[in-house]
């Protein structure tokens, strides 16, 4: 008789990709795959898991998170296990730190890496030229990454070096991200707006559509309602929302000003100078908050504490996170699930931007919608997995078919909290206790080389002429 390496029994099934909804048994064989579905699965297996009462699902992909040494580094990779996530998309680079730090410090995670395109790091200036950008495209793709992500919010370039990006991002297939904004708008409806057209004919993942709708230029819900019915009109654009009231951003200040465009404009908000002792007025008044590693993860200083943590850094010149209680309640729920005259989510996912960031909710707030009837467990699933394995091109993963990944979330709906999650078959977590170790990297037929020289030994590739990503349905 046969031995499988799990079998999962008596768990709520949520596949929406396969249509199938019910108690099920789950049976993974000691591949990685999943190897059998039924009512009753007799089979004898090495470890035999009790599911009932909770909703077994394929595995959490978090299609926007950072993890690099600016966010959290090592420390990202356990908050993200720990909260559920089975899968993930580094949006912010540099990857050369963290392909090092997703090396060294693993939790089991699949991950997929961006490069950013950053003036006086990755590229020379803010309007970069096809050649250089084409340079950077052929670097980002050999040392194992998927593509790009222009962090416009931060970081911006001029409009013409923007679309330059996407334009070569487009052409060669790759993966193309963009924090909206550009040296002629800004992180707001302004900078979605010129993001559509920017992108008119090209792939792109307009990332968090939370921060172009904060009040800026129009009333919060109005903007909204304005974002997403440009993003019904684009369906060339893919995106993400996330639940979390804070945002991420660096605080780090240079020059007498916080470094990065999207800081100032949090301080802004509230009057507050956009200069480095605006940033300390800001933390000592609570509306800045200093996030800090303590006791193996990261969180959120008390006033005191986060301006002591953050003068220690900024004398030292070293990067901090902060986050601002930025995103309206009301415009957070209403992106999440708003849906298309199609009868289709107009935004494709539910991401966190946390990672390093403390706001890994995918579940806690994902499965409190449920709840509250905004959505129901199908649509939470496809919204968690099923849409942002279709966004990266993972045909064997958002599905538990069998043949497909043996990546699984276990998830409990009356405390609403993972209860354990499988990455290709391995355990990652189970009961808040990280079990897995190292990072399978997800990366194109160029990046497997360098990979294995830096010592990745757990790689699933995608083939870059078959343009996998961000496709839609009339591809």
């Amino acid at each position: 008789m046969k031995q499988y390496a799990f079998i999962i029994k008596n768990g709520f099934l949520v596949d929406p990709a396969n249509d199938r909804k019910g108690i099920y048994d789950i049976a993974v064989d000691q591949d990685g795959f999943i190897a059998e579905i039924g009512k009753t699965i007799t089979a004898n297996a090495l470890e035999i898991i009790d599911a009932e009462g909770l909703i077994v699902a394929p595995g959490i992909i978090d299609c926007h998170m950072h993890a690099s040494s600016a966010y959290g580094g090592p420390l990202a990779h356990r908050m993200l296990a720990k909260a559920g996530v089975v899968t993930a998309v580094d949006l912010g680079g540099p990857i050369d730190d963290t392909l090092s730090i997703a090396h060294d410090y693993g939790c089991g995670l699949n991950m997929a890496f961006l490069q950013t395109v950053k003036p006086g790091e990755t590229i020379r200036n803010t309007n970069p030229q096809r050649d250089e950008i084409e340079k950077l495209l052929d670097n980002t793709l050999n040392a194992g990454g998927i593509g790009f992500k222009v962090l416009g919010g931060h970081f911006p370039l001029t409009p013409e070096g923007t679309e330059t990006v996407f334009t070569t991002a487009h052409e060669h297939g790759a993966y193309m991200a963009f924090h909206a904004g550009t040296l002629a708008t800004g992180s707001n409806l302004d900078g979605l707006k010129e993001a559509a057209e920017l992108a008119s004919g090209k792939r792109l993942h307009l990332a968090h559509i939370n921060s172009y709708c904060r009040g800026n230029i129009l009333p919060a819900e109005e903007e909204a309602e304005e974002a997403l019915r440009i993003l019904e009109q684009n369906p060339n654009i893919q995106s993400e929302s996330y639940l979390a009231r804070i945002n991420g951003l660096s605080g780090r200040c240079t020059g007498g000003k916080p470094e990065s465009t999207g800081t100032q404009a949090a301080l802004a908000i509230r009057g507050y100078e956009q200069s480095t002792q605006g940033m300390r007025d800001a933390i000592k008044d609570g509306w800045c908050q200093v996030n800090a590693p303590i006791g193996g993860t990261i969180i959120q200083l008390d006033a005191q504490s986060g301006l002591e943590f953050w003068e220690e850094r900024h004398q030292l010149k070293q990067s901090v996170a902060v986050s601002f209680a930025i995103n309206p309640p009301a415009t957070r729920i209403r992106l999440a699930s708003a849906k298309g005259k199609n009868g289709a989510f107009i935004i494709n996912a539910i991401s966190t931007d946390g990672g390093g960031i403390p706001r890994n909710d995918q579940v806690e707030k994902g499965l409190a919608l449920v709840r509250a009837e905004v959505f129901n467990i199908q649509e939470y699933i496809h919204k968690v997995s099923t849409a942002p394995a279709q966004m990266l091109g993972l045909s064997n993963k958002g599905h538990l078919a069998e043949g497909a990944d043996a990546d699984i979330s276990i998830l409990c709906l009356n405390t609403l909290q993972p209860k354990m999650t499988l990455g290709k078959g391995r355990i990652i977590m189970q009961d808040g206790v990280i079990h897995g170790h190292g990072t399978t990297v997800l990366t194109t037929d160029k990046g497997q080389q360098q990979l294995r020289a830096k010592g990745f030994n757990k790689i699933q590739t995608t083939d870059l002429s078959e343009k996998p990503f961000l496709r839609t349905l009339s591809d």
